[in-house]
């Protein structure tokens, strides 16, 4: 999961265990494992009565959202509506497409990275080499080694439509 996804309260499973968030800071985020169903109140706090572990950045790669959450549930609802609303405009939206909209309402993709994946997806390249050419260029760009100008305008050389 993405530390974006993250909420004080938040259930998520992690290495073969479940989690409940109970803090949040700038790289970490700080969790209690829930072993204990026979008496609940051990979950109620601060301070609690389980020790609470720190998840770094390395650590929250691993993680996974419980479908349970109300808030996904929202989310992948939010989905399965605007794909509903495409349908009935007539208009096909590619199951690929669905799939980075679902991983990103579930947390494991960013919205900008969803955008991203699915603008990838619909680009039109005026040929082979030029898609190699913009690919690479693009790349750089990521890495802020070109800048958002001379991006765009490999944008205008290379797609058939760089404003689609």
């Amino acid at each position: 999961m993405r530390h974006e996804a993250f909420r004080i309260g938040l259930e998520f499973e992690c290495g073969g265990r479940r989690w409940r968030c109970t803090d949040k800071g700038t790289r970490t985020v700080i969790a209690i494992a829930l072993e204990h169903p026979e008496d609940p109140s051990w979950y109620n706090g601060p301070p609690y009565a389980v020790a609470e572990t720190v998840f770094d950045e390395y650590d929250l790669e691993a993680c996974k959202p419980v479908e349970d959450d109300s808030e996904i549930r929202r989310k992948l609802k939010a989905v399965e509506n605007a794909v509903a609303q495409q349908r009935l405009e007539g208009l096909e939206v590619p199951s690929d497409v669905i799939a980075d909209m679902e991983r990103a309402a579930r947390g494991e993709i960013g919205i900008e990275e969803g955008i991203q994946n699915t603008q990838k997806k619909f680009m039109q390249y005026k040929s082979t080499a030029f898609a190699a050419i913009h690919e690479t260029v693009d790349a750089l760009h990521q890495i802020e080694a070109v800048d958002e100008r001379t991006m765009r305008e490999f944008d205008a050389a290379c797609l058939k439509d760089p404003h689609r």
